[in-house]
This record gives C-alpha cells, structure tokens and sequence, in this order.
C-alpha cells in the first residue's frame, strides 16, 4: 500500500513539475540549441515518468480491452518484421553481449 502511495504521488509531483516548467518556459532565459534541446528532454522525462509511475501502482492494463492486446493478423505481422530484419537483432544481441551460456540460449530459443 505505501508502494502504491509513493509511486502515486511522485506521478502527481511530475504532473506539477510539468506544469510549471510550460508556465515558465516562455520566461526562460537562454537561447540556444542545447538549452532548448536540454528542456525538451526534461519535459519528455517528466510525462514519461507520469505514466510509468502510474503504470506501476495502478492497473493500467486494465484500461484497455482483452482485444487489445491479441495479434490481429500474426502471418502479416511476422511478413513484415521479417523484411524489416527484426528477426536477425535477437540473435546479433544475444550473440555479441551475451557470453555463452543458458541464457543466450533461452533467448535465442524464442526466435
């Protein structure tokens, strides 16, 4: 229960972070690239957390449909991801970090 509290109120915390920092960005010194640029990531980061943190305390899967989640089409959708090479970033994954052992082969067993 205080897991869910936490995670709760540091999603609440990024909602009013996220607010301030659009009230103020019109106000903020400094023009450049990277200013810019180091905002846009702040502010990325700050929504990114709002949902993660609230994905983990609440049941947020519970939001959407069973069908949601279900593979419509699965031959168009392994059609595709073989002419995009999807099938091959397992195997260079597994094969260049990952030492040989039981868990490469766990891995490489999927694909």
């Amino acid at each position: 229960m205080a897991k869910k509290v936490l995670l709760v109120s540091a999603s609440v915390f990024l909602i009013w972070q996220s607010y301030v920092l659009l009230v103020n960005i019109g106000y903020m010194e400094g023009s450049s690239w990277f200013w810019s640029l180091f905002v846009a990531w702040v502010l990325n980061m700050f929504v990114t957390g709002i949902f993660a943190f609230a994905g983990f305390a609440l049941p947020t899967e519970k939001l959407l449909p069973a069908a949601y989640y279900e593979v419509r089409n699965p031959h168009r959708l392994r059609a595709i991801y073989g002419a995009l090479g999807v099938r091959g970033f397992p195997q260079i994954f597994a094969g260049d970090l990952i030492a040989r052992t039981d868990a490469q082969k766990i891995l490489l067993r999927w694909y």
